[in-house]
C-alpha cells in the first residue's frame, strides 16, 4: 500500500524501486538494503519482523533477495479462474506434456513469418 501511495505498483515501478534499493549494484537486496528500502517507505518493523519478512522474500535462501523473488513476494495469489486459464494455456503450449515449455514447443505453435 505504501508503494501504491507513492505512485503505483506496476512492474516498471517495482523495477525502479528495486534498483534504487540495490545500493551496491549487485542486482540483489541484502538485509541492510532491504531494511533501508522499508524505511524509505516509512516502515520500521521490529528486527524479528524484518528477518521474517526477509526470509519470506528470499525464496532460494541465499541471504539475498533477487528481483524475481521480490516481485513474486509482492504478487497476489492467482484466483481459481486465472489459475485455470494459465493451466489451459500452458497445456496448449506443452505439446509433449513434459511439464516444461521449450523452444521446440513454442516453435510448433508460433510462426514468426506470418506476422
Amino acid at each position: 500500500m505504501q508503494i501504491a501511495k507513492k505512485g503505483g505498483i506496476g512492474l516498471r515501478t517495482l523495477a525502479v524501486l528495486f534498483r534504487r534499493a540495490d545500493t551496491n549494484g549487485n542486482k540483489k537486496l541484502d538485509m541492510e538494503e532491504f531494511t533501508q528500502c522499508l524505511a524509505s517507505y516509512n516502515l520500521f518493523p521490529k528486527v524479528v519482523d524484518i528477518q521474517a519478512l526477509f526470509k519470506f522474500y528470499d525464496i532460494d535462501g541465499d541471504g539475498n533477495i533477487g528481483y524475481e523473488e521480490f516481485v513474486r513476494g509482492l504478487r497476489e495469489p492467482l484466483s481459481d479462474r486465472r489459475r485455470a486459464i494459465v493451466e489451459k494455456a500452458f497445456g496448449l503450449m506443452d505439446k509433449n506434456e513434459s511439464g516444461e515449455i521449450t523452444i521446440a514447443d513454442i516453435d510448433e505453435i508460433y510462426d514468426v513469418s506470418q506476422n
